[in-house]
């Protein structure tokens, strides 16, 4: 996948997890409100959630504090949220 597909793919995703953090706000663990780089990662694109992954271990390596936002796939529960 090229950084263009895979900066398209993250933005698209980025939009849904945004929708969620706006309309659920009641529902976020407090750690997710603090300034983090968010990293999103799919319910289905293994090759996207592949470089997503390398790209949050390049963040921790430049000392950033970064919030892995899991798509679950349940329309309940849509997100989790990780401090990695």
């Amino acid at each position: 996948m090229s950084k263009l597909a895979q900066t398209a793919k993250n933005i698209k995703l980025s939009q849904k997890l945004l929708d969620y953090i706006v309309f659920h706000s009641e529902n976020l663990p407090s750690f997710v409100t603090k300034v983090s780089t968010y990293v999103v990662i799919s319910d289905k694109d293994e090759e996207l959630n592949e470089m997503n992954y390398k790209l949050i271990a390049e963040m921790q390596a430049e000392g950033k504090k970064v919030i892995k936002a899991e798509e679950t796939g349940n329309k309940l529960n849509p997100w989790v949220f990780v401090q990695v």
